[in-house]
């Protein structure tokens, strides 16, 4: 794409500058890194080159984008109002390729996504790794937290779309339904519980429980469907905090309390014997997963059609296949 240009009076003199997309791209790349020559190695360019295309955009605009501590480069405040405005002129130069392209043409470019936990380990592989293989030429980044802070992305213009299992409400956020998860209790093969592989929510509750972080949507979830069973939080003997759900399922495993996991997540360690599932009577959380995106923004090619091969491949739990 063409150079913008901006010309600017100075002591009677005109001066031109010019701004590229790449100057764009690699200044993303900077600042997700914190450093140049990660930059340029992900990249596959020269350090170089990332100091020179940095300070020309530096020079156009006539602001410092990054601060030198030691090794890493860290974004000023204006870098960091910068980001959202440059995400959005690349998926735009994207969305116009697309318009342009011969129908023949093979759907390129970048799709930048945010995924809480769940999705990101044990939902979204499956539909990234078809759906890469039936588009190769879209490059597809992946950053993994939870519901709140993959939102906050979102609204940031850090991901263009997000996969959350919680909607917050919202104003500048456009959401749409994708799939159903469903959350089970876990326990140790040796715990009582596993014995009958039942319970009742009451003998569920004298145990110690391991729970996510308070930005976690699923324990939000079951928090929701514990209030909905009149259960007060309160009520709960919570041993320990996690933000890692892998970390769950093995504190699990040795002993050290119950869980509820979606179910999507712990088949393998059920299969191989380390985890037991536990049906409670009359309860069954569940949540919705969601997919988000700002609001008024019109989504890059890349993202269209990513949320409608998700819709239509049946990859999700729960979600829409190609036989209904």
């Amino acid at each position: 794409m063409g150079a913008t240009c901006l010309r600017t009076g100075q002591h009677g003199q005109q001066r031109r500058l010019s701004m590229r997309l790449n100057h764009l791209e690699v200044f993303l790349e900077a600042v997700r890194r914190e450093s140049f020559s990660q930059a340029a190695q992900a990249m596959g360019i020269s350090q170089a080159t990332v100091s020179k295309y940095v300070a020309a955009l530096e020079r156009w605009l006539g602001a410092p984008l990054f601060l030198r501590q030691g090794r890493r480069v860290v974004p000023t405040e204006a870098a960091r109002r910068l980001v959202p405005l440059a995400r959005q002129m690349l998926q735009l130069a994207q969305q116009a390729r697309q318009v342009v392209a011969s129908p023949g043409e093979q759907l390129r470019g970048v799709l930048h996504l945010a995924a809480s936990s769940v999705p990101a380990e044990s939902l979204l592989p499956e539909c990234l790794a078809a759906f890469s293989k039936q588009y190769p030429q879209v490059e597809v980044s992946l950053a993994v937290s939870d519901s709140r802070q993959a939102t906050a992305q979102v609204l940031a213009g850090e991901a263009e779309l997000g996969v959350v299992g919680e909607v917050e409400q919202e104003e500048r956020l456009q959401y749409e339904e994708l799939a159903q998860d469903e959350l089970v209790l876990i326990v140790a093969p040796e715990h009582p519980l596993a014995r009958s592989r039942t319970a009742s929510l009451e003998e569920v509750l004298r145990w110690p429980l391991i729970v996510r972080e308070s930005g976690s949507g699923s324990r939000r979830c079951v928090e929701a469907a514990l209030r909905q069973a009149g259960v007060a939080l309160r009520r709960l003997k919570v041993a320990l905090e996690v933000n890692s759900n892998e970390a769950i399922r093995r504190a699990v495993a040795q002993g050290a309390g119950v869980a509820f996991q979606s179910q999507a997540v712990i088949r393998q360690e059920v299969r191989d014997g380390l985890l037991v599932p536990v049906r409670i009577r009359h309860f069954r959380p569940r949540r919705l997963l969601y997919a988000i995106w700002r609001r008024g923004q019109e989504l890059s090619a890349p993202a269209r059609e990513f949320l409608r091969f998700i819709k239509r491949s049946g990859c999700l739990p729960g979600g829409e296949s190609p036989e209904r």
